[in-house]
């Protein structure tokens, strides 16, 4: 009975000790010194005026840019991100490699819903400059405002 109560004990310890790990917020780190590449991230919060050309002359080589998000529905109000069209050609404009990305929340539908989604928004072409599309997965959604 003894050993029966300390495997419990144990299995339940483990089992909160794997929770805490997976509810920890992640955290970023900074880039190591002298890191060659780097990258900016934007969407409609950043607004329609961006200094690509500042970013450009900063050291920005690549920037993803947000499409769209939640549940294949871009925002806001259904619509693609307002700004995604100035940002993509500003970044370009500049130099940059350019992606698109979606902001995923699992949950609020089908992975296949959200990606099918992307594709259909985002502008790749196999023309040296596109970065392949990619999902920002969100979650839990429990942390979101």
């Amino acid at each position: 009975m003894v050993r029966r109560g300390l495997a419990a004990l144990l299995g339940a310890a483990l089992v909160a000790a794997g929770l805490a790990v997976i509810a920890s917020p992640a955290q970023a780190l900074p880039p190591p010194p002298g890191y060659p590449i780097r990258g900016v991230d934007v969407s409609y919060y950043q607004g329609p005026s961006l200094d690509w050309a500042a970013l450009a002359r900063g050291g920005a080589k690549f920037a993803y840019i947000r499409v769209s998000e939640q549940d294949g529905r871009a925002v806001p109000n259904n619509n693609p991100d307002p700004f995604f069209a100035t940002n993509w050609a500003g970044a370009r404009a500049n130099g940059l490699y350019a992606g698109a990305y979606h902001r995923a929340r699992p949950g609020l539908s089908s992975g296949k819903q959200q990606a099918d989604v992307l594709l259909d928004l985002a502008p790749y072409a196999a023309d040296g400059l596109s970065l392949p599309p990619m999902l920002d997965i969100e979650w839990p959604r429990a942390e979101w405002g």
